[in-house]
């Protein structure tokens, strides 16, 4: 009789530690999921907030002065307001397409213009960006007869990207610096920032081609390490879908540099 009785609690006593067992496991899963929520959470309204912040800020412009000597300006401020839709939607589409490998559809709708128009363009899309950190972008190096053939719209949802993360980690008052040349046939662009830096250890798994979607998911404690992952995902495919490539130098507490070339394709 005792030992049917002792049996019978070494069951009991194993299926509580089981009950236990897949209850720490539950709460593990739910624990990550609610993690990796907040991370998808902090990247989409990372993203989502350059192209509003735009629109908002030259709509209020508009709003103020509606009539009389300032109508041809507030012309260029909606043209401004209609680009940033163009990339909210674009981006928006994007991010409904990303999938866990990382790919987006980067079809490119090639034209020609020169270069100090699209610099022009980032220039004022990011704008507003700068100005609520009193920070400024600094463009060198464009000349009025440099002429690309680009995808514009998409190569500013590239750049935008990639001048906002320089932004997001730099301190207040600084400058992002973008340098810009054409040679041998190719527009090279160098985006640099004095923010904290990406760790080095983490530099080599940012740059491989195997970087998969739940590792471009960091929260703001972890830019150290790597720039807001789904920005730069977006602007390495874009890049990479013009024939171009994409690299980072960069150290903790040291800035970043992020360097580009794009073949210009037949408009040289």
């Amino acid at each position: 009789k005792q030992r049917v009785l002792a049996i019978n609690n070494e069951r009991a006593l194993a299926t509580h530690e089981l009950s236990v067992a897949k209850m720490n496991l539950a709460n593990r899963e739910l624990l990550q999921v609610s993690t990796e929520r907040e991370k998808i959470l902090s990247t989409v309204s990372h993203e989502l907030k350059t192209p509003l912040t735009s629109m908002i800020a030259f709509t209020d412009i508009v709003s103020r002065n509606p009539t009389g000597d300032n109508a041809p300006r507030n012309m260029k401020h909606l043209e401004i307001v209609k680009r940033s839709g163009d990339h909210l939607l674009t981006l928006i589409n994007d991010l409904l397409s990303f999938n866990r490998i990382g790919s987006i559809d980067t079809g490119l709708q090639r034209d020609r213009l020169e270069a100090v128009d699209l610099f022009d363009d980032l220039s004022s899309i990011m704008g507003p960006i700068l100005a609520a950190k009193r920070q400024t972008l600094a463009i060198e190096g464009v000349r009025e007869d440099q002429v690309v053939q680009l995808d514009r719209k998409r190569i500013i949802q590239a750049l935008s990207n990639l001048v906002s993360n320089g932004s997001k980690f730099s301190p207040e008052g600084s400058v992002v610096l973008i340098e810009s040349n054409i040679e041998e046939g190719e527009l090279q662009i160098f985006i640099a920032d004095p923010g904290i830096g990406i760790a080095h250890e983490l530099l080599t798994e940012l740059m491989s081609d195997d970087l998969q979607g739940d590792s471009l998911l960091v929260d703001a404690d972890l830019r150290k390490a790597q720039p807001q992952g789904l920005g730069f995902q977006i602007a390495r495919d874009i890049i990479g879908a013009h024939g171009g490539r994409l690299s980072v130098k960069s150290q903790s507490g040291q800035g970043t540099r992020v360097s580009i070339v794009i073949p210009i394709g037949d408009a040289a």
